[in-house]
């Protein structure tokens, strides 16, 4: 019987000593933060760059759990700001479209750069891997007929080059 509650005992501890639950503890808008208080659920309410929170991530850092700032956040957040500080209303949403455009096609490097269809419409598309099925090719889009195209990384954005 002993060593049933001992093993009973170490069980319901085990969980209570470990503290990886790490995540995004709210659920809109751009200020981000990071710790175990994750929510099981969101409501569908839109705030003005919600996208950008895909660019986020929390990891544990010496126990700790951070914000990983990447370029890719700080430019979307950047963009969205820009936004909301000059407009008002719907027309922040609409700026807003044209920063969630900006960011399928950016990159830091290359290897960012991806051509295939467009994740979301289906269309022949290059631009940011993640916003790219690149299982599905659109080969005379993508590299042109005679096969002098190539999407490069140029100013932070996947461009489509002669070469």
């Amino acid at each position: 019987m002993h060593k049933i509650s001992l093993l009973l005992l170490i069980l319901l501890t085990a969980g209570c000593t470990q503290s990886s639950n790490c995540g995004i503890e709210n659920c809109h808008g751009l200020d981000i933060t990071c710790g175990s208080n994750i929510p099981e659920a969101c409501t569908t309410l839109y705030q003005l760059g919600d996208f950008c929170r895909e660019y986020a991530n929390c990891t544990l850092i010496e126990g700790a759990c951070t914000l990983e700032t990447s370029q890719q956040l700080i430019d979307c957040k950047s963009c969205v700001n820009n936004c909301e500080t000059q407009f008002d209303g719907i027309d922040a949403f609409t700026c807003e479209s044209t920063c969630r455009e900006k960011m399928s096609t950016y990159c830091n490097e290359e290897s960012d750069c991806a051509c295939g269809r467009n994740k979301n419409t289906g269309e022949c598309f290059f631009g940011n891997k993640e916003s790219v099925n690149t299982n599905e090719q659109c080969p005379d889009y993508c590299s042109g007929i005679a096969g002098n195209l190539e999407i490069k990384c140029i100013q932070k954005e996947c461009t489509q080059v002669s070469i």
